[in-house]
């Protein structure tokens, strides 16, 4: 496989980086070949940590470096403490990477590592990816932008590996589920994040809760909205404990893009 080679030989030409893991397959099968390649005392996944963060991604992110013996810590961010990131604004993505990428190059500097790696990928830059803006101010790498490697290829890549991550869902962060112009309250990340837990545990891949205050919208794949609506009753039950006084399902199928 080509890519892989071009993927591999970059890698080990940085002789030692820090691995940004956000627990999405990009960066999960990032982190493997960087362990894979450097070797476990060359390489490090670190995971920002903040309100913002779903907690299973949390889980995942240790299950995965410790079952494959990858090198992993968490830091915490403050994109919080930003205005600019709180009042939600088009480009939020921008102040939400910059603390991260700040946080990665404080602590690649500490421990000696030159180089901080990203799971951007082609595939990214065709949708609304305020963020990519920042990876380059703060000069961080992307191998996959730099190799031309789109998210197809990434799965394919990892799923040679027989990796789990190859078939894992898109993720993405909890203030992706506001709107934007809403500010950011990290009470409401939490809601969020547990009402899309009790979702999964009812056997939804991929639900993401769109957050209206008292009001909880239900966005998903259309295959499983046959699923919500035979235990609606349970579902209104959860979310009116979380505080939501009304749960619609939205007739717009989720498209993947946050």
């Amino acid at each position: 496989m080509k890519q892989l080679l071009e993927l591999e030989n970059y890698i080990q030409n940085l002789k030692r980086a820090v691995v940004a893991f956000s627990g999405g397959v990009d960066s999960a099968f990032l982190a493997f070949l960087a362990r894979k390649t450097l070797g476990k005392e060359s390489m490090v996944a670190i995971t920002g940590d903040s309100a913002s963060v779903p907690s299973r991604d949390r889980e995942f992110v240790s299950a995965f470096c410790q079952k494959y013996d990858i090198p992993h810590e968490f830091i915490l961010t403050y994109e919080y403490d930003n205005p600019s990131y709180r009042s939600n604004p088009e480009n939020r993505c921008f102040f939400c990477k910059e603390e991260l990428y700040q946080k990665l190059k404080g602590y690649a500097e500490s421990k000696g590592f030159k180089h901080v790696l990203d799971g951007t990928n082609m595939t990214d830059l065709k949708g609304h990816r305020p963020g990519f803006e920042a990876l380059k101010k703060a000069g961080i790498l992307a191998p996959y932008i730099d190799l031309e490697i789109e998210k197809t290829a990434i799965r394919k890549m990892a799923d040679s590996f027989n990796l789990e991550v190859a078939t894992k869902p898109q993720s993405a962060c909890l203030a992706s589920r506001v709107p934007t112009g809403t500010p950011i309250d990290v009470e409401a990340l939490q809601r969020i994040d547990a009402a899309e837990n009790f979702l999964k545990d009812l056997g939804v891949r991929e639900p993401r809760v769109r957050f209206h205050g008292d009001l909880a919208r239900l966005q998903l794949k259309k295959e499983e909205w046959l699923l919500c609506i035979e235990v609606k009753e349970k579902i209104q039950k959860q979310f009116q404990s979380l505080g939501f006084k009304f749960v619609t399902l939205d007739l717009k199928e989720y498209d993947r893009e946050g």
